[in-house]
């Protein structure tokens, strides 16, 4: 049994439904603590105790892309909580004395493994960034050489990388590994059909435009994101409750969403044909959808437009044939493979 600290983001819930099958998982063999603030915490501590809150580093939007003035004011107006939180942190690390620090991209504990000499296994799709050679255009280079920097102030140094993913580019680096997308109970349990909606989720509350393209497309919509509950002609929007977006997914013909990894890899494994919609100069969400479009899954589009969205819905069954081709083994040889690393780092 080893002492774990597990630290993920707050920023969105992709990092909080990965997380959540991996402690369930730890926590049948180690003794696991929880460090995460923002939305992660809220979903987290209505399944986990023993969860230390911080604070979170959060991106700013204006009409649905990245703005990075308002990702600085918003940090930069945090400070003290963040300093605050450090502090607190690191008091409940020397208590806990963990063997093993797990981070899903939380920055606060990646220095403080390296300060406090813990060894750190980090397990995120963002290394793909750094740590492989992936190809996209010219167009994206600006943003690439952003998200690099980013990655590398947040992660700047770990023992092993466990990087998920549906595409493999080669790796750049030997301490780091693949593997397929950390699929949670709930997801995998789901009855899967196929009604007459596509679902929506949106990460950012700010693209109106889109709700303007899919009213007039007079195909059914069930959205969320937007955090209202209303019925508005063929747009059903829903606050979001994690019962019933499982549910509302798995009975989908298709789904529109942004180029986050979770809900696009939970979309994949209940082989849902995919819109991507990544938001602007997130480089990470755009080269998801990049790659989505490259295996034949679904479409990447830029921006949304009354073509783009005719167009994904006539291919539909197109790329529900390419998906019947789409297969993921169980979680547990991830498992086995974590569980090799933590006995090899505890014991060095």
């Amino acid at each position: 049994m080893a002492r774990i600290l597990y630290a993920l983001s707050g920023e969105g819930m992709g990092h909080a439904t990965r997380s959540q099958a991996v402690i369930k998982k730890l926590q049948k063999d180690h003794n696991v603590m929880i460090a995460c603030g923002g939305r992660a915490y809220h979903h987290l501590s209505r399944h986990f105790e023993k969860i230390i809150p911080v604070q979170s580093l959060h991106m700013g939007y204006n009409n649905n892309i990245v703005s990075s003035w308002k990702t600085l004011l918003a940090n930069l107006g945090n400070i003290f909580s963040h300093l605050k939180s450090v502090k607190s942190l690191y008091c409940a690390i020397k208590q806990f004395r963990p063997d093993i620090i797990i981070n899903d991209f939380e920055y606060t504990t990646n220095y403080l493994s390296f300060l406090m000499g813990i060894p750190n296994i980090t397990l995120d799709n963002q290394q793909i960034i750094v740590k492989s050679r992936i190809r996209f255009s010219k167009k994206m280079r600006w943003d690439f050489i952003k998200s690099w920097f980013i990655v590398k102030f947040i992660v700047p140094k770990a023992d092993f990388n466990f990087i998920t993913s549906f595409f493999f580019p080669r790796l750049k680096v030997k301490n780091a590994a693949y593997c397929l997308p950390i699929i949670r109970e709930e997801i995998r349990k789901a009855k899967i059909k196929t009604k007459d909606y596509i679902l929506v989720y949106q990460t950012s509350k700010t693209n109106k435009e889109l709700l303007r393209i899919l009213k007039q497309s007079g195909n059914n919509f069930r959205i969320y994101g937007f955090g209202i509950t209303k019925t508005k002609d063929n747009l059903e929007f829903k606050e979001f409750n994690e019962k019933n977006f499982i549910r509302d997914l798995a009975e989908s013909k298709a789904v529109i969403i942004n180029g986050g990894f979770s809900v696009m890899s939970e979309a994949l494994y209940l082989k849902k044909p995919i819109l991507s919609i990544p938001i602007e100069k997130q480089f990470e969400q755009e080269l998801n959808a990049l790659y989505l479009q490259k295996k034949g899954y679904g479409m990447n589009a830029r921006k949304a437009t009354s073509k783009t969205v005719a167009e994904f819905i006539k291919k539909i069954p197109e790329f529900k044939v390419r998906l019947e081709a789409y297969s993921q083994y169980d979680n547990e040889l991830f498992f086995k493979q974590l569980e090799k690393k933590i006995d090899v780092l505890k014991n060095k």
